[in-house]
């Protein structure tokens, strides 16, 4: 019952966004666990147990509670270290090995050391090229390999290393592609390749590149509104739809394009004012909807229609106070700041965000919300806080 519980339904609720029932299914998991021990003569016992304690960790990520989340991963990591351990032949066991490190780089991530992070998704990253090599067929084993090319990517993103990021996710999108090719209609193959494209698209924007980013949001766009043809209820898709439009208007708005760019971000919030509808609860979903404002009050500003423009940024000021947590989270509340000409509290965010581990001083030089601070004497200030590798 507990692994259908955390497994199946999890499985069944989340795309649907009811993370509401899924953390009281975490909390009775976690009560029920704490009373029953592991029963190491039995491995599958083992196995599900670790897997449980992965699948509380992905609610609590999604409910916004990273520490928790951590908490859950590393217990996951503890089990399937010690399941590898005794047989190492063991593809499975290695590979949920592998998965389980990764898990613990991401709450890493989350909570803001992106160098340890960086060093879990690297170990998770040599456990499936070894496995890849051993298992050359196994699709899962190449899927997780192009996910932990994927983590390594946005960690150097981040860290404002764009070449080596932009391998990383080029590696990821090659192992997607090559998928996609043996299984045209896969979806879940599908919506990888999308978020390929989104990434590498990002890392274009920040080179400057603008067209070859436009081509690669609007690719995962495209694919996205594929999957969707085949099931709109699903809330994974919906919101990467969103954060494609979010992309694509970003790119409009450096290129002067704004009346492009306000619809594509209020096709963005639309999106999102919807699912964050369907489950308040949900702080991911929360944060997206003030970014969607923040996008739209900007592009307003920048047409000149003040009025308009304080509004949505309020909103975005009011979401980001309740819900921030991660350094996209900071960053986009130093934009909002900025944009309202609250500019102490526009580096106070800058300040946390360097606490964060952010680096990516490239995309902030250039970044249209954040101009009012560019001619601030804090601002180098800033920019040096970011770059020394102490903080």
């Amino acid at each position: 019952l507990m692994d259908f519980m955390l497994g199946d339904l999890r499985e069944k609720l989340t795309p649907i966004g009811r993370l509401d029932v899924l953390g009281m299914v975490a909390e009775q998991a976690r009560a029920y666990y704490r009373q029953r021990p592991i029963d190491w003569t039995e491995p599958d016992d083992a196995r599900r147990r670790a897997v449980a304690h992965a699948n509380v960790g992905d609610v609590l990520w999604g409910q916004g509670d990273y520490v928790g989340a951590l908490v859950e991963y590393r217990a996951s990591q503890a089990i399937a270290a010690r399941l590898a351990e005794e047989a190492p032949s063991d593809i499975a066991r290695s590979q949920l090995l592998a998965s389980s490190v990764m898990e613990v780089g991401k709450g890493l991530d989350a909570t803001g050391d992106l160098a340890a992070a960086l060093v879990d998704y690297r170990t998770s990253q040599t456990i499936l090229e070894g496995l890849a090599l051993r298992a050359a067929g196994d699709t899962s084993v190449q899927r997780d390999l192009s996910i932990s090319h994927e983590h390594v990517g946005r960690i150097l993103l981040a860290l404002g290393d764009h070449d080596a990021a932009l391998a990383a996710y080029r590696a990821s999108r090659a192992l997607r592609r090559r998928l996609v090719d043996a299984e045209p209609d896969n979806t879940v193959w599908l919506g990888d390749l999308a978020w390929s494209h989104r990434h590498v698209g990002d890392v274009a924007r920040d080179q400057g590149d603008r067209a070859g980013a436009l081509d690669e949001y609007r690719a995962a766009a495209a694919i996205h509104r594929r999957l969707l043809r085949t099931d709109p209820s699903n809330t994974a898709w919906q919101r990467r739809l969103s954060l494609n439009h979010r992309q694509i208007g970003i790119v409009l708005a450096l290129q002067q394009d704004l009346r492009g760019a306000e619809r594509e971000h209020r096709e963005s919030k639309a999106i999102m004012a919807r699912l964050v509808e369907r489950d308040p609860s949900n702080v991911i979903w929360q944060n997206d909807l003030a970014t969607s404002d923040l996008a739209i009050g900007g592009v307003l500003a920048a047409a000149g229609d003040t009025e308009q423009a304080k509004v949505h940024l309020s909103r975005c000021l009011e979401g980001f106070a309740t819900h921030a947590t991660v350094a996209n989270d900071f960053y986009n509340a130093a934009c909002c700041a900025a944009l309202v000409g609250d500019l102490d509290q526009a580096f106070a965010m800058l300040a946390a965000l360097s606490d964060k581990g952010y680096r990516n001083v490239a995309w902030m030089q250039q970044d249209p919300d954040l101009e009012s601070l560019r001619s601030d004497p804090r601002w180098k200030a800033a920019i040096e806080r970011m770059q020394r590798p102490d903080k």
